[in-house]
């Protein structure tokens, strides 16, 4: 599935899909400057449905990746101090999370942002529990040991004494983002969106709108269609009781 995603893509020649035990992450993308190419490594034994995996490839590849490739072609590549672009981390990441669900909309089913919203509850109760604390009050969402294991172990990695409070807060980006995105849909350049490193706030300034490379980028299969995606985001925000902002 990786491999036919690369393929429709264009990507076969930059990005190798690696089987790599030990990793925290189920699924991550590792970039080496030196060779410009990029893999994707995937815990092994994989632990995803077939009916979530092509989600995953969305987020990893029809999101994170297009828009890494995609920015080679604006003028603010390497230069993202002199065009003052700010930290996109909350836009990548919860962009990236609502393009998961996208086909899961259009199967008719229920697009919930629960993993994300697992992530900013889990985070939060990081700051003030220990590692067996946070475990233990985790078990109320995920029944499985070893899952909830590696996901505690995702939020107090780096720790030295991690029976202390304390843990990786960027998790709560998922959903902060995702709201935001799904906030703003209706009025943001979503095409813009995946034309490299960019947070909303950037891209609705005037100045990078004047400057922005639509012609030579990479789009998703998924956006094809913009109707049917929009439509797909009116789902996920409506399931999630995410409101639109009006202007």
């Amino acid at each position: 599935m990786f491999t036919d995603y690369l393929e429709n893509l264009g990507f076969e020649e930059l990005l190798t899909v690696n089987f790599k035990a030990n990793q925290v992450a189920p699924t991550s993308v590792t970039h080496d400057p030196k060779t410009c190419k990029s893999r994707v490594n995937i815990r092994d034994p994989p632990e995803y449905r077939r009916g979530r995996l092509l989600g995953v490839i969305d987020h990893e590849i029809g999101t994170h990746f297009i828009r890494k490739f995609n920015e080679r072609f604006q003028v603010w590549h390497k230069k993202r101090d002199k065009w003052e672009m700010k930290s996109c981390i909350q836009t990548e990441e919860g962009f990236a999370c609502v393009n998961q669900l996208v086909r899961t909309a259009w199967d008719g089913k229920h697009p919930f942002l629960y993993r994300s919203a697992l992530n900013y509850y889990a985070a939060f109760m990081a700051s003030k529990l220990s590692f067996v604390e946070l475990f233990n009050d985790l078990e109320k969402y995920i029944d499985s040991r070893l899952n909830r294991w590696r996901f505690v172990l995702r939020l107090k990695r780096g720790l030295i004494q991690t029976s202390e409070p304390g843990g990786l807060y960027k998790d709560q980006c998922y959903l902060e983002g995702a709201v935001e995105f799904l906030q703003n849909r209706n009025s943001l350049d979503i095409i813009g969106l995946f034309t490299g490193k960019i947070s909303i706030e950037d891209l609705n300034k005037p100045k990078i709108q004047k400057v922005l490379n639509k012609e030579s980028i990479k789009l998703p299969t998924y956006v094809q269609d913009m109707e049917k995606y929009m439509g797909a985001l009116d789902i996920i925000a409506r399931t999630n009781h995410i409101p639109p902002k009006h202007s």
